[in-house]
């Protein structure tokens, strides 16, 4: 079975940390790796030390890991379950949010 990782970077809306922190961590990743495939979710937030860094555009990165043959077929089974998962926060900013997936080599 190969290894993937989807890479997502987003930022929240300016005082929405909070509203945004508790949908990832008490909805979204929990119903995104019940839906199948995602087998761990790793979160991180850029540190002060970096808010000067003008590469650094986004908040939050998060790293899920997927086990799978088919990716195509399990990105499929997980959308299909999307509009049973929680909504999107109004903290959540999604205007330059984005998503890729990556294969372990």
């Amino acid at each position: 079975m190969a290894k993937y990782y989807q890479l997502v970077m987003v930022n929240a809306h300016p005082g929405g940390d909070e509203s945004f922190n508790n949908w990832l961590d008490n909805h979204h990743i929990p119903e995104v790796c019940e839906a199948g495939g995602m087998t761990a979710c790793h979160r991180f937030e850029l540190p002060p030390e970096e808010a000067g860094n003008p590469k650094a555009t986004k908040k939050y990165m998060h790293l899920y890991e997927l086990e799978t043959d088919d990716l195509n077929a399990t990105k499929e089974k997980i959308n299909a379950k999307r509009h049973l998962r929680t909504p999107f926060p109004a903290g959540l900013d999604t205007s330059d949010m984005f998503a890729v997936w990556y294969k372990a080599r």
